[in-house]
């Protein structure tokens, strides 16, 4: 993998992410990295749905993979649309508290946040 030219190593990794194979995604960019110097595939997330991947049941009971994953993916072109809000409510409803925290620290909107139990944003109207 580490001989392959960058446009077909970009649609391994969109053939990935359609997939929803977040850890394999991530796992192939850090190994090209490792040969390739830590700033190579910079922009491999850019089309990447935060949300999705927090949501993602790969991730259930692995929160320090799912923080590995998403750090490397903010770092690398994922985007938090509307100030993070749907990043924020996936990380709240997944009790992934530690990614929530990451989220915070990255630019999310710490007004999304109430005390009042039940009170979420108002994202997905019932």
């Amino acid at each position: 993998m580490v001989k392959i030219k960058e446009k077909l190593f970009y649609n391994i990794l969109d053939g990935l992410a359609a997939n929803e194979k977040w850890r394999q995604m991530v796992t192939l960019v850090q190994e090209h990295r490792r040969h390739h110097g830590e700033y190579s595939l910079r922009d491999f997330a850019k089309k990447v749905n935060i949300p999705k991947v927090i949501a993602h049941s790969t991730f259930r009971g692995s929160e320090p993979l799912l923080l590995e994953t998403i750090a490397n993916m903010l770092d690398s072109g994922a985007v938090l649309e509307k100030d993070g809000k749907l990043a924020v409510l996936a990380a709240i409803q997944e009790e992934h508290f530690k990614v929530l925290a990451e989220l915070l620290r990255r630019g999310a909107n710490p007004d999304l946040l109430t005390l009042t139990v039940g009170d979420t944003p108002e994202i997905f109207p019932s």
